[in-house]
C-alpha cells in the first residue's frame, strides 16, 4: 500500500464511472450527462426490493414434492424390482407417515383459513 491509501483514492472507478456515465448519456439521451445520471440512479421499487414470499414457498414445496415422490418411488420400485417395499416394510415407516399426515393436516387447515378468509 503506497501513501495508505487503496486503489489511488478511487480515481480509477471514477474516470470508468464517468467514462460509463458519458456513453449512456450519448446512447440514451442525446449527449445530455444530467439526464443519464438521473436516469442511471437505481429507484424505488425497481426490483432491487423484492418480496421473497413467493421465492420460500416454491422452494418449499419444491422440496416437499422431491421428498413425496421420493418416498413413492422407493415403495414402488422396490416392489416392482424386489418383489417388497424397502421403505414400507421397516419399522420406522409409521412414524414417517404420522409426519405425513400432520405435515398435510397443517397444509390443508392453512388452505381452509385462507379460503374462508378470502371469500
Amino acid at each position: 500500500l503506497e501513501g495508505k491509501t487503496v486503489c489511488g483514492d478511487g480515481k480509477v472507478a471514477t474516470e470508468i464511472a464517468s467514462e460509463m456515465e458519458e456513453t449512456f448519456s450519448v446512447w440514451f439521451c442525446q449527449g445530455n450527462i444530467i439526464e443519464a445520471r438521473a436516469k442511471m440512479l437505481a429507484k424505488k421499487g425497481d426490483g432491487l426490493e423484492m418480496d421473497w414470499s413467493q421465492l420460500r414457498l416454491g422452494y418449499r414445496l419444491g422440496m416437499c414434492s422431491i421428498l413425496a415422490l421420493w418416498v413413492c418411488w422407493d415403495c414402488i420400485w422396490g416392489l416392482v424390482a424386489h418383489g417388497h417395499s424397502t421403505i414400507g416394510r421397516r419399522t420406522a415407516f409409521p412414524v414417517f407417515r404420522a409426519c405425513g399426515g400432520l405435515l398435510l393436516v397443517h397444509w390443508f387447515w392453512g388452505m381452509s383459513v385462507y379460503i374462508w378468509n378470502r371469500y
